[in-house]
């Protein structure tokens, strides 16, 4: 019982939330699999895996990247109809 309670003591646990739900989702989608297969680079880190980790990072957010494009869009929109709130 000594060596499980040293165990459980020893472990640090942290709220995960979505972001396993939706990595998981993104791996059997195969999206990092269809960027790399679609852009071909010769990056160090493949670009289907930069792209996997900003979608996980938009997963973080608590609100949508839609609500964060609204409160300021980019400044190409600016004057376009279909731009306005």
């Amino acid at each position: 019982m000594s060596d499980a309670r040293s165990v459980l003591d020893a472990m640090q646990v942290s709220q995960a939330q979505h972001l396993p739900l939706v990595a998981a989702f993104l791996e059997r989608m195969g999206l990092a699999a269809v960027v790399n297969a679609a852009v071909p680079t010769e990056m160090a880190v493949d670009l289907g895996s930069v792209v996997k980790l900003m979608v996980l990072g938009h997963a973080l957010r608590e609100e949508s990247p839609l609500a964060a494009w609204r409160a300021s869009p980019p400044r190409w929109t600016r004057g376009c109809s279909w731009a306005r709130r």
